[in-house]
């Protein structure tokens, strides 16, 4: 969500997905999903509404991505997701983000696939296209599923041993550093996710896409001025121009189109 949210469909998440914010973590796991689901990590203890006696929430009651893909609900353990229900989740997701952001009549529309048997050179097609993909993984190399993480690049150089560069949060390293894994590490195919809908065209200068040009785009220049991206990825809505560089060229762009306003999509 947080790739295609910057790349042409920004109300999947609330302004940029990095740094995490609480806004964001609310949506990957709400506290009432976790209060409905969450006992500790992998646990397969009864979920805190049975236990309390009460019914757990239900759609259209869902408000985060772990609620739509069934997260930890029922059998499956705290922390994991039934494979089958990554797919759904998504598009359940995506439904549900447009019409409650934007409204109805609203399209924000794509296509996922579950591929249990996805080759490297369908990955590499996916990742051409500009289209990262969902990758089931198997840390043990043991061949049973037990991680999924996002894929947005690889390396072919060496035939024999092909590697993707991926995002996964479970290595503790910082975001912006890449995880290579070894395709032999993938398991169980992965889910490619595509748009349908045209994407959204950004108004010059609407750093929080509210779909208006004003003041408050101006303050969120003047606060990042001077800052460099990669190095501060919570500046990216700043870098109006594009130049990777948060300075007066942003400034000057955002207040010769205060009071232009549009649609958010």
């Amino acid at each position: 969500m947080g790739y295609w949210n910057v790349h042409g469909y920004p109300q999947l998440l609330p302004g940029v997905s990095l740094p995490f914010r609480p806004e964001i973590q609310d949506l990957i796991a709400s506290p009432e999903h976790l209060d409905d689901y969450w006992v500790d990590w992998n646990s397969t203890e009864d979920d805190p509404y049975i236990s309390d006696g009460r019914a757990p929430r239900s759609f259209p009651d869902y408000n985060c991505l772990a609620d739509f893909m069934r997260t930890s609900a029922g059998t499956t353990a705290d922390g994991w997701t039934v494979r089958d229900l990554v797919r759904h989740g998504l598009l359940r997701y995506i439904e549900w983000r447009t019409s409650t952001v934007v409204g109805p009549g609203v399209t924000c529309q794509f296509e996922a696939n579950c591929r249990l048997s996805l080759t490297f050179g369908d990955l590499m097609q996916e990742i051409d296209a500009g289209c990262p993909v969902i990758l089931f993984v198997s840390r043990s190399g043991s061949g049973t599923y037990d991680h999924a993480v996002l894929a947005y690049g690889y390396d072919d150089t060496d035939p024999s041993r092909p590697k993707i560069a991926a995002m996964d949060t479970d290595m503790g390293n910082p975001l912006e550093t890449i995880d290579w894994w070894p395709w032999d590490k993938v398991c169980g195919g992965g889910v490619t996710l595509r748009p349908v809908s045209e994407p959204y065209c950004p108004l010059p200068g609407d750093t929080n896409q509210d779909g208006v040009v004003n003041v408050i785009d101006l303050m969120n220049v003047r606060s990042h001025l001077g800052r460099n991206l990669p190095t501060n990825p919570g500046a990216v809505p700043a870098d109006v121009t594009g130049d990777g560089q948060v300075d007066i060229s942003d400034f000057l762009t955002v207040r010769a189109n205060l009071g232009v306003s549009g649609s958010p999509w």
